[in-house]
Order: structure tokens, then sequence, then C-alpha cells
């Protein structure tokens, strides 16, 4: 057995079902996590649901050491997220130092798509296209909007838009990393973590250009959830911590993480430095999510957006249902 940072890691075991008290009987505990978090993923599909994400930041200490101005040290945004046959929707409802009313929710969600969000990020595994509303003219010509449209193949749920929060992870290393970590240990004994019976996996992944080692404990009785994960830097600091708050059962038995904090650390000194809390208001599954919502097409983006193409490099705006490129 050896020590890395404060991990304890033992060889990788052998299970396969869940015990009564959670434990993994006979198989690969692999397999079983990999498998249930898979599935808890899963929920993440034909689904829309309305996420609030309160953060705060040490302003003077961001200014201090990267010379960043943050606006406020408190902040609050909400989101809708929908997702359909892996096709995804953001849209920004709300961004502001006071917290959104709960009357708002209910109809945040009827205004999807109806044009009364800030922002939108659409995504349908081949392109992404982000918009949000601006003010101002630009050579004359009165500009409501801009966006930009590009190639990725990458979900929102896992980019860094802060949507991966909602079910408990930073996107660049989630517990799917860190299973296929070719340095993946796992302990042998199940813990018990804020009332939850977990087993901890942990290992090195490849985060910001640097290797960092990364535990997840995950609760097998919780859709292989996390309950909490630890990130330590090479040189054996934590620098980033997540804890789960409160789970919420769905009506097919799986679950979700209602609630999740994630807080950031200065490494070598311990100093938070961040920390975000992240929850998940409502959420609707089999919603009968209109297919307009997805849409690729321009022309259907507000007159005056001005659109910015990253593979083609090339800038149009929207013009009375076409597209006007620039010459």
């Amino acid at each position: 057995m050896r020590k890395i940072g404060c991990f304890w890691l033992v060889g990788v075991l052998c299970f396969g079902q869940l015990g009564a008290g959670g434990e993994v009987e006979s198989g690969d505990v692999k397999a079983v996590l990999s498998r249930g978090y898979k599935e808890a993923r899963a929920v993440f599909d034909d689904v829309r649901m309305v996420c609030l994400l309160k953060s705060w930041h040490d302003s003077a200490w961001w200014k201090a050491e990267l010379d960043v101005e943050m606006q406020s040290e408190v902040q609050y945004s909400a989101c809708i997220y929908a997702a359909k046959d892996e096709r995804e929707r953001i849209d920004g409802m709300h961004v502001g130092r006071e917290k959104p009313e709960a009357e708002d929710y209910a109809g945040w969600l009827a205004a999807i798509g109806k044009g009364e969000s800030r922002a939108f990020t659409v995504a349908d595994g081949k392109r992404v296209l982000a918009w949000y509303s601006t003010k101002g003219s630009r050579d004359s010509t009165t500009q409501v909007g801009r966006a930009t449209v590009e190639d990725s193949a990458e979900r929102l749920l896992d980019s860094d838009r802060r949507v991966s929060k909602f079910v408990g992870y930073d996107s660049w290393v989630t517990p799917e990393k860190v299973l296929a970590s070719g340095g993946l240990q796992i302990r042998e004994e199940m813990e018990v973590i804020n009332g939850y019976r977990c087993y901890c996996v942990s290992g090195p992944v490849e985060y910001n250009k640097a290797t960092v080692f990364v535990a997840y404990w995950l609760c097998p009785e919780r859709s292989c959830l996390p309950v909490t994960m630890e990130m330590r830097s090479e040189g054996g600091d934590v620098v980033k911590k997540t804890e789960t708050r409160e789970f919420m059962r769905l009506e097919d038995g799986r679950w979700v993480i209602k609630e999740v904090v994630q807080r950031d650390y200065e490494a070598g000194h311990g100093l938070e430095i961040a920390n975000w809390t992240a929850s998940i208001l409502r959420i609707e599954k089999g919603a009968g999510i209109d297919e307009e919502l997805f849409s690729m097409d321009l022309t259907k983006l507000p007159t005056g957006t001005v659109v910015y193409d990253r593979t083609a490099k090339t800038e149009c705006t929207v013009r009375e249902g076409r597209l006007v490129y620039e010459r």
C-alpha cells in the first residue's frame, strides 16, 4: 500500500452486486460504479430543469494574485437546462446579487425558447451555438445580439459552462475520468461519509495542463453519485473540494443531486478563494420538449444579431430571415 498526498491507495478490488449495506459482494467494483454512474447520468436526457448557482469569490485575492476584477463577491445566476436525444440547451434567465423569487421558476420553464432568455447555448453533438443579448450599434446598424457557432462534440453537461456542478463534479475531473485513470485505486472498505456508505475511488487526472490527484466517494445506494470529492496538486495540497448537501429521488427510483457546494483553495496556504453552491430548483422528466429548442438555423435568430462562425472564420448579420455576410 502506498500513499499519494493524503490518499491511502490500495489494489483494485473485484466485486459485483450490492449487498444489504450497499457494499458490492462479488465481481468488479469498477464496473458496478461505472455502470451505476452512467445510469445516473442518463437522467439528464429528455429533461428540463431550473438550476440556481450562487458563487462567491475572495475579490481581494483575485485582484492581488491574478489582477482580475470581480464585479461582486456574491452573485446568483439561474438557468434552464433542457436535453433530448443528446441535444442540449442552456438558457440564462437571471444574473445578479439578489436571489430570484421562487415564483419565477415555473414561469421560466414556460418562457424557454420564446426570446425571454438573456443568453442561450445549443449543442447537438456536432456544433455548438451560443447567443447572448447585446445593446449598442455597430457600423450604424442596431445590434440586438451576438452569436458564435463552431464545431464541437462536447456535451454542455461536461463543459466549462458550470452545468456540470449540478451533477456534483468539476467538468475537468468527472468521476468517469477518475474511473478510467491508468492509476485508478479503490479502497478496500466502504466508508461512511455524511451518513452515506461510499467507496473511495482515486487516481491521477490531467487538469489544466497539470497532473492532479482526485478522490471521489461514490455512494451505490444513491445511484453511484458522488457524496464528496477532493482534488490535490502534485505537491499534495488540497485545491478543490465538493460536497453533496442533498439528494433527490425521482419517481423512477433514480437519484439526482439536489444541492452541491464546491470550494476552491489556494495551493500551499489552504485559503478558500472561491465557492459555488449549485441547486436544482425544479426538474421535469419526459417533459415533451419542443424540437425547435435545439434548432441550429441561424436565420431564426433575432434580426440584427451578429454571428461569427469560428470554424469558417466568417461573420454575418441576421436580416429579416436571411444571413448577410461581411465583404
